[in-house]
């Protein structure tokens, strides 16, 4: 396997880990999960048509075609969603105060959805556990 194509799984990976990690922290320490959000099934659903999309079309070449641009579309549409986690989370005020702040599990999936977008234009074709 590609290094390029191994550090997309692990970013993928690790996006769908975050989904269970605090996305919001709120008043008086009420931290809440990304997985009790209906918008992280969706993350997860995207990141694992990532994971299928980049392990399964022969895994030793890089990405090229197709599956580069349906990776970085997806990586993008993963990023939009986390944005606007983000920015509702932010907006959230009770008496002009700002109550609601992102969690640590919702910046490790923007960070996550980045690295998806960034790695398939980087060109790391070593190759990781093969012969040759």
């Amino acid at each position: 396997m590609r290094l390029q194509k191994l550090l997309i799984l692990i970013a993928s990976i690790v996006g769908i880990l975050s989904t269970f990690l605090n996305w919001f922290k709120g008043p008086f320490g009420i931290n809440i999960s990304g997985i009790s959000s209906e918008d992280s099934y969706v993350a997860i659903i995207l990141l694992i048509v990532i994971i299928v999309l980049v392990a399964i079309k022969d895994r030793v070449s890089i990405l090229t075609g197709k599956i580069k641009i349906a990776t970085v579309v997806l990586g993008v549409l993963n990023l939009l969603l986390g944005l606007f986690e983000i920015i509702n989370a932010s907006q959230t005020t009770y008496m002009g105060q700002h109550i609601v702040s992102p969690g640590i599990g919702l910046i490790i999936y923007v960070i996550a959805s980045i690295a998806i977008i960034v790695l398939p234009f980087i060109n790391l074709s070593q190759k990781i556990g093969t012969k040759d």
